[in-house]
């Protein structure tokens, strides 16, 4: 294992020299041979491509894969080098820029485009406050560091505790950075008009810290430069009703399939996204709507992130005076 991890770095040593666009290049050429060795991925990323957009034949959605992991190969090498990486940062609206130079912190749902961990960079520039949560990989030594090289403080998703964490670092006014577009099973909702089931927590940070809610992306515009965009999604925290929490989930699923659509080869397609067993969406709101959504189901929500359910009594009574939306 020790040969692996100095091999590794040897190699990243080596990549490090190259110019940005050699690494495109290799990153370009790189990726469809990946995507070709991996035959369960590859079908996977064709079958969700012709079930989100249909109108796409054959021909296009294997050109598509290929630009697909083109772009991921390529933010993959990018997440070695963030300091290096240039970004280009606008904003969809005013309320976005002016939540972002408060300096009193959000939660930020963030998309699988181009490279992961491009819009927690561009939140730390802008703020020098961010946090996010990551599944750093196991042969990745000291992964953190790739983060804190460029001021991010990165928490290991699979530490105990990390979920609070956030939620402790979102009251005290930092900028939270959450993916929130792959499967989850806190709440079901509706994707490229088929049903499927959400993970909530940006929206639970959100909430529980009262804090407004933003969507941040990013596509890549060239070797090392990427643009990044921000915009409100909601300005005032959502409130703790099942209702409202499932409302404001597929508010922000809708945003995401538009953004998506825009820009589909920057999207990671390849992940299992939409399952059999996942329940009908209409039902499941209609079971949940216009009741208080209490604590053992909040607890369920916030399981499905951490394994915490002690943590997540712990919130409520310190602050019961928030159970209210």
């Amino acid at each position: 294992m020790k040969i692996k991890h100095a091999g590794l770095r040897l190699m990243m040593g080596a990549l490090r020299g190259l110019p940005m666009r050699w690494r495109q290049r290799l990153a370009h050429g790189l990726g469809p041979v990946l995507l070709q060795l991996a035959p369960r991925t590859r079908r996977r990323l064709d079958e969700n491509l012709a079930l989100a957009l249909p109108g796409l034949a054959p021909p296009s959605r294997r050109r598509m894969a290929r630009q697909v992991s083109q772009h991921i190969c390529q933010g993959v090498l990018d997440s070695f080098w963030l300091e290096q990486l240039a970004l280009d940062i606008e904003f969809g609206d005013e309320q976005a820029r002016a939540i972002l130079q408060s300096g009193g912190g959000a939660s930020v749902a963030t998309l699988h485009m181009g490279c992961y961990e491009v819009v927690a960079l561009a939140l730390q520039r802008l703020t020098g406050r961010c946090s996010t949560l990551a599944k750093i990989p196991a042969w990745l030594q000291q992964g953190e560091m790739l983060y804190g090289r460029v001021g991010i403080d990165c928490l290991d998703k699979r530490q105990p505790g990390a979920f609070f964490r956030l939620l402790d670092a979102a009251r005290a006014g930092r900028y939270i950075a959450l993916h929130a577009d792959h499967h989850g099973q806190d709440l079901p909702v509706r994707f490229f008009g088929r049903n499927t089931r959400a993970p909530t927590g940006a929206l639970l940070l959100s909430a529980l810290a009262r804090k407004p809610l933003l969507l941040g992306y990013a596509w890549q515009e060239g070797a090392g430069r990427y643009r990044v965009r921000f915009e409100t999604l909601e300005a005032q925290p959502p409130g703790r009703q099942g209702a409202a929490l499932a409302g404001a989930l597929q508010r922000l699923y809708q945003r995401l399939e538009q953004v998506i659509r825009a820009h589909p080869s920057h999207w990671d397609w390849s992940y299992r996204r939409w399952r059999p067993e996942d329940q009908p969406c209409p039902e499941a709101l209609r079971a949940r709507s216009g009741s208080q959504l209490g604590l053992e189901e909040t607890v369920v929500g916030l399981d499905q992130i951490q394994g915490q359910a002690a943590a997540g009594s712990m919130i409520f009574q310190a602050a019961p005076d928030q159970r209210a939306a």
